[in-house]
């Protein structure tokens, strides 16, 4: 588990689902390798999602229960001993705090007038 944390920590992303998957059976999360599918999954489609403004309330408000149950599960910094790694895991958890206080913004203000969504409610009605 110590390895894994140590990769990554240092940013090797060479085994990151393998990483992820032995993180969560080390920490006794059951069903770790739908879990880290899960995520993958949502690391990869939730920002699309953002960007294109596709159902935005709702990807913003996945994304910070996906952030808040990862900075919950694996970023807990003050269970470490090792200063290196206690650093690395504080760095990662104030980030997901940084990462939660923009999609609450995002959820607030809206994806805008550009995306997929704002399109949609900007369309004239076509008289008959």
């Amino acid at each position: 588990m110590q390895q894994a944390t140590a990769a990554a920590a240092r940013g090797d992303t060479r085994n990151d689902m393998c990483d992820m998957v032995l993180i969560r059976r080390a920490k006794g999360l059951p069903y770790a390798d739908a879990w880290a599918a899960a995520a993958v999954a949502i690391k990869v489609l939730g920002p699309i999602a953002l960007i294109l403004g596709i159902a935005p309330r709702w990807t913003s408000l996945a994304l910070i229960a996906f952030v808040i149950m990862a900075t919950a599960t694996t970023h807990r910094y003050w269970e470490f001993a090792d200063a290196a790694a206690r650093r690395a895991q504080e760095i990662n958890f104030y980030k997901n705090a940084g990462i939660l206080a923009g999609l609450l913004f995002y959820f607030v203000s809206g994806a805008g007038a550009w995306s997929v969504s704002g399109r949609g409610a900007n369309r004239q009605p076509v008289a008959a």
